[in-house]
This record gives C-alpha cells, structure tokens and sequence, in this order.
C-alpha cells in the first residue's frame, strides 16, 4: 500500500480533482484558475512536474 499525503501547497493554487495512473505510481492534480496541472511521484509526494491544460 502506498502512503497517504496531504496535497503540497507546491502542487499548485486551489488543487481540484485529483486522478491517477493505474499503476499508482502518479497523481495529477488540476490547479484551478491557474490551467494547469501538476504531477506528483506517489511513493514520495514531490511534485515531479507541471504542464498547462488547453481547452
């Protein structure tokens, strides 16, 4: 089982509907306002990258 972490404020302003691969081992993270969203390693919370969300 992988831990449990609270969103970093990092991942980005007002986080919104976060999704995941199947493999468990990303979670995306919309960041509402901003058009963007972020990645973050599950095994240890950092947030491994970011890319803007296009319309």
């Amino acid at each position: 089982m992988r831990p449990r972490f609270p969103l970093s404020p990092e991942a980005g302003p007002h986080p919104h509907g976060p999704g995941g691969e199947p493999d468990g081992r990303a979670l995306y993270v919309a960041n509402a306002g901003a058009g963007s969203v972020s990645v973050i390693h599950t095994d240890t919370g950092t947030v491994t990258g970011a890319f803007h969300a296009r319309r």
